[in-house]
């Protein structure tokens, strides 16, 4: 298994390293994902609410929201008891 776990590491170093010699404008590529992803909570906003300012805040509300059922989900599995355990 440590093959196998090392194979991925050395993977992973090969992509960072890849996009970072390509990519320069970090910022501009952490903006470009953030866009993406806020575009989910920009839909769940009602059609009728046309004023910018307040399309922003109630998509911040459904992002909250999002993470907030997340975190939930997240303690509910670890105080779940694990199968096989010996009790």
């Amino acid at each position: 298994m440590a093959d196998y776990s090392k194979h991925h590491k050395m993977a992973g170093k090969i992509g960072g390293l890849t996009r970072a010699a390509r990519q320069t404008n970090e910022e501009g590529r952490k903006a470009a994902a953030k866009t993406g992803f806020m575009r989910r909570f920009y839909a769940q906003v009602p059609a009728e609410v046309t004023d910018p300012a307040e399309r922003a805040r109630l998509a911040n509300l459904a992002l909250r929201a999002h993470m907030a059922r997340l975190a939930k989900r997240s303690a509910e599995l670890r105080t779940k008891p694990s199968r096989g355990r010996d009790e």
